[in-house]
C-alpha cells in the first residue's frame, strides 16, 4: 500500500537527476495536493482544505476524543529530496486505507495534515502553514512577503484557487501531533539503527556583527601596528567552531 502511494505522490514535481521540486501553491503543489485528497476521500477519511492551502484528512473516531494529528509538508525547496515531507503523509494515509480494508476504526480521530509552505522556498520563512494553521499568523506580517518573482501572498492563493481567511486558526485542541521523517543528518546511520525519537531539535538563531579594523598602508605597515578586521574577525569564528564541536561535552563547555 505504502510504495504505491508514496511512488505516486513523489513524482509531482519530481525530474530525473534534478531532485523534487514542488513549491507551494505551484501546479505541481496542487495536483500533488488533489491526488492525495482523491486518494484520501476514496479510503473514506474526511477532506479539507483551509483558507492557507493546508490539506487536512481526517480519519473518524469511534469516541468523542481529541484527535491525534500527524502529518509534514507537501512543498519542497528547490530540487529537494523526494522522501521530505512526503514520507510523513503516505505513511499515515497508506495505514488509514489499511484500517479502511480491514474494516477498523480508531477510537480516537486520526487528522492527517499536508502541509503548505513549511520549507520557506516562497517568502524566506519556515514554518508558515502549521503558524497559520494554529493562528500564529497575522495578516499585519504578510503584507510586505514577496517571491523571488515579485508575487505577493493574495497573488499566490487567487491563482490557486484557494478562497478563505489564510490566517484564522483551523486546528482544534487535539491529544498529540506525531511526525515521521526522514533523517537528515547521519547519527542514526552511524548507530546503524532503522529508526529514530527525537527529543530536541535544531533551534537556529541569526546574528550579524561587525568588525571595524584601521585602514593603513599595505608595504609599509609592520605586522605589530596593524588593525585587520578580517584577522579578528577569523579569530572568532575559529573559537565559535570550537565551542560548537565541544557542545556535545558539557565539560567543556564549562571550560
Amino acid at each position: 500500500l505504502w510504495e504505491e502511494l508514496f511512488q505516486s505522490l513523489s513524482a509531482f514535481g519530481y525530474k530525473k537527476g534534478q531532485g523534487t521540486t514542488r513549491l507551494s501553491w505551484s501546479k505541481e503543489f496542487l495536483a500533488a495536493q488533489t491526488f492525495l485528497r482523491t486518494y484520501a476521500e476514496a479510503a473514506g477519511l474526511h477532506c479539507e482544505r483551509d483558507g492557507w492551502g493546508n490539506l487536512l484528512m481526517t480519519v473518524p473516531g469511534a469516541e468523542g476524543l481529541p484527535p491525534v494529528y500527524t502529518g509534514s509538508h507537501l512543498d519542497s525547496v528547490p530540487h529537494g529530496g523526494k522522501y521530505d515531507g512526503a514520507l510523513g503523509i503516505t505513511v499515515p494515509l497508506a495505514i488509514a486505507k489499511a484500517w479502511q480494508q480491514e474494516g477498523y476504526r480508531p477510537r480516537r480521530p486520526l487528522t492527517i495534515i499536508a502541509f503548505a509552505e513549511e520549507e520557506g522556498a516562497r517568502f524566506g520563512r519556515p514554518c508558515l502553514g502549521s503558524q497559520s494553521l494554529t493562528g500564529r499568523l497575522r495578516p499585519q506580517e504578510a503584507e510586505s512577503w514577496r517571491t523571488a518573482e515579485g508575487q505577493s501572498l493574495d497573488e499566490l492563493l487567487r491563482q490557486a484557487g484557494i478562497s478563505g481567511d489564510p490566517f484564522r486558526a483551523h486546528l482544534l485542541p487535539g491529544k498529540c501531533f506525531l511526525e515521521l521523517h526522514i533523517e537528515q543528518g547521519r547519527a542514526l546511520e552511524d548507530a546503524r539503527l532503522p529508526l529514530g525519537i527525537v527529543s530536541a531539535i535544531v533551534g537556529i538563531r541569526h546574528y550579524q556583527f561587525t568588525w571595524e579594523g584601521v585602514t593603513n598602508h599595505a608595504g609599509t605597515t609592520a605586522m605589530k601596528d596593524r588593525h585587520d578586521a578580517l584577522v579578528a574577525a577569523a579569530a572568532m569564528i575559529g573559537k565559535v567552531y570550537a565551542y560548537a564541536n565541544a557542545s556535545s561535552t558539557p565539560q567543556a563547555l564549562k571550560e
